[in-house]
């Protein structure tokens, strides 16, 4: 099912690619710069008078008074010194000026375009810039968006029409760009050549990273490589030392493959063609997340046309014969690409989380009376109005994804145990393939039956849930926040989680609740060493060795249990093998250090009690 709706999806994609480019979303930055926004130089003679965010207040005697505005929960802070009136303006916020109702006024919003001017302010603020007193230097590139090539209301565009925003990329700097079809052959040649690859593996040596083994391992490393927090930590300033940033670019590049992320930090920068949106390099993307399940489906019907003998497929295959009759008889078809559709779907849950979040994030803009706009914009593109005509498309597709890859798995896991649930399965008829995908994610953990002391265990199998639900959680938390209050209330939920193992103990091997404690755990501390590094206050300076110490540490914890994990593995087979071949054995048999948590998968059986162990 899940498959079919993927060909859907692509299919809507495709369609909303192509209603927004008639719409004008995919067209050039140059002819949307009168889309919502219109940039003028403040023409008030009495305000010139005045700095930037400050306006002019006439008392009765006829003087007046140059006032600050709103400060918006201290997005702003205004002060005196030496003699002038200055404003600094919290970083990861944009301030600019533009027209709304015949006049034209200053505007503050959050963007992501201004993380990297943090300094520390003389006015001992770290986390603020000054900003320029003259208002004509608001929507200037050098002010703001310099760093990034871009310019305007929000830093809403590049600042020529040769630049374009880089695909395969967590850089949303503005490169130069060349329209040529040679860029398409490199885009497909870095994004699905490593994925073909990677999913030939996962599939032929039945790597499972639903396993009790890996599903803390898999968490993990997705929140490491999670793009919003990638780009933070580079825009923020906290790779300086070059070997700090090669070392990140590596660690990111392995992690990300979990992600189905490909050496996005080690890829050179190139685009498709000349000024194509933010929004659009973000949609295209979700190609990267439909590719395995469609191809796990292509894969599929081969196997069953070969076993049906269907000529043409015999006739192309012809040369790959023994490898489809040793899937037939060692494999159940079934069963296999069941456990495999988990997998791949559990790789993109997070990729599906975080494009759909990317293409429905929005700002407010507020004016200096500390009023909000009242239009919406979007957050990486503050040309573009909030559900308007041209977000509108790629809204609804972000919409529908969320619903069908996010929220329904969840709702699945969570009902499938339910004995009305089962009851009305039961009246649908044999529901294998559900069966089979559930199982996937909770057999592992305990199932409420008694334990080898026959003790009646608690039923643990909704943390399958729990772990998914993280993610989301903490992709939201990046939503609401855009500041470096993420780290720590990420630390918090995170630490959350891995008490709640430690209380529940919900895995059936007691060794993988101490497993998911111990990662989790190095995982909020990664947050906290990053938050840190990320602090340029003087006063904390001696911290900053320690930190970028604490972020190797824990950065690498995770790869090690992995290492250590396939040396284990290996170890054990190499002992049985050995000891088999000592008692004069004929063949040994593949071992696994739990039931269905093993790394690589056994011959699958059919399951029939859910139950049961595999």
């Amino acid at each position: 099912m899940y498959v079919c709706v993927s060909l859907a999806l692509i299919g809507l994609a495709l369609a909303a690619l192509s209603q927004a480019e008639a719409n004008g979303l995919l067209v050039s930055d140059a002819s949307r710069r009168g889309v919502g926004t219109t940039v003028h130089s403040v023409a008030n003679a009495e305000d010139k008078e005045c700095p930037s965010w400050y306006s002019p207040r006439v008392f009765p005697n006829g003087t007046s008074q140059c006032k600050c505005g709103s400060e918006l929960d201290g997005r702003v802070k205004c002060f005196e010194e030496d003699g002038a009136q200055k404003a600094y303006l919290m970083v990861c916020s944009c301030i600019g000026t533009m027209e709304a109702n015949g006049s034209t006024q200053e505007l503050v919003s959050a963007c992501p375009y201004n993380c990297f001017n943090e300094q520390p302010s003389t006015y001992s603020w770290p986390g603020y810039i000054l900003i320029p007193q003259n208002r004509s230097e608001l929507n200037q590139s050098e002010f703001l968006c310099g760093y990034f090539n871009r310019a305007g209301m929000m830093c809403s565009r590049c600042i020529s029409d040769d630049l374009t925003p880089p695909v395969l990329s967590y850089n949303l700097s503005c490169i130069p760009c060349v329209n040529h079809w040679s860029n398409w052959i490199k885009y497909f040649a870095a994004a699905l050549i490593p994925e073909t690859v990677f999913f030939f593996i996962v599939f032929i040596c039945r790597i499972s990273v639903t396993s009790a083994e890996l599903n803390a391992f898999v968490t993990v490393s997705q929140l490491i490589s999670e793009p919003q927090f990638i780009r933070a930590v580079y825009i923020q300033g906290i790779t300086d030392p070059t070997s700090v940033a090669l070392f990140m670019h590596v660690i990111f590049a392995i992690y990300g493959v979990l992600n189905l992320d490909f050496f996005k930090t080690l890829l050179p920068t190139f685009c498709l063609y000349e000024n194509m949106s933010v929004m659009a390099i973000m949609a295209i993307d979700y190609l990267t997340c439909f590719y395995p399940l469609v191809l796990l489906f292509v894969m599929y019907v081969c196997i069953e046309l070969h076993a049906n003998n269907f000529r043409p497929v015999v006739w192309v295959w012809r040369p790959f014969h023994y490898c489809f009759v040793r899937f037939r008889r060692q494999w159940n078809i079934g069963t296999s690409i069941t456990d495999a559709f988990a997998t791949f779907l559990l790789l993109s849950y997070y990729k599906f989380l975080s494009i759909s979040f990317d293409l429905l994030m929005y700002t407010v803009p507020y004016n200096i009376q500390g009023e909000p706009s009242q239009n919406y914009y979007l957050y990486y593109d503050g040309g573009i109005e909030y559900f308007g005509k041209h977000h509108l498309p790629l809204g609804i597709l972000a919409i529908f994804v969320i619903l069908v890859f996010n929220v329904a798995p969840i709702v699945l896991l969570l009902v499938y145990p339910l004995g009305w649930f089962q009851r009305t399965l039961s009246r649908l008829g044999p529901c294998r393939g559900m069966h089979t995908f559930v199982d996937a994610f909770q057999g592992h953990y305990k199932n409420g039956a008694e334990d080898g002391r026959g003790r009646k265990t608690r039923d643990c199998r909704y943390f399958s849930v729990a772990y998914l639900l993280l993610r989301i959680v903490l992709h939201g938390i990046f939503v609401f926040t855009r500041d470096k209050s993420f780290y720590l209330v990420g630390c918090a939920f995170i630490i959350t989680v891995a008490f709640l193992v430690l209380v529940f103990r919900p895995y059936k091997k007691e060794i993988f609740n101490m497993v998911d404690a111990v990662l989790l755990t190095s995982n909020a501390f990664l947050y906290f060493s990053v938050l840190n590094s990320s602090i340029h206050d003087p006063l904390v300076q001696w911290l900053a060795p320690v930190s970028i110490l604490g972020v190797a540490v824990f950065a690498l914890l995770p790869f090690f249990y992995l290492c250590g994990l396939f040396v284990l593995r290996y170890y054990r087979k190499f002992i049985k093998k050995h000891r088999a071949v000592s008692e004069g054995a004929d063949e040994p048999h593949l071992s696994s250090l739990g039931e269905h948590s093993s790394l690589l998968m056994p011959v699958p059986v059919p399951r029939a009690d859910h139950n049961a162990d595999t």
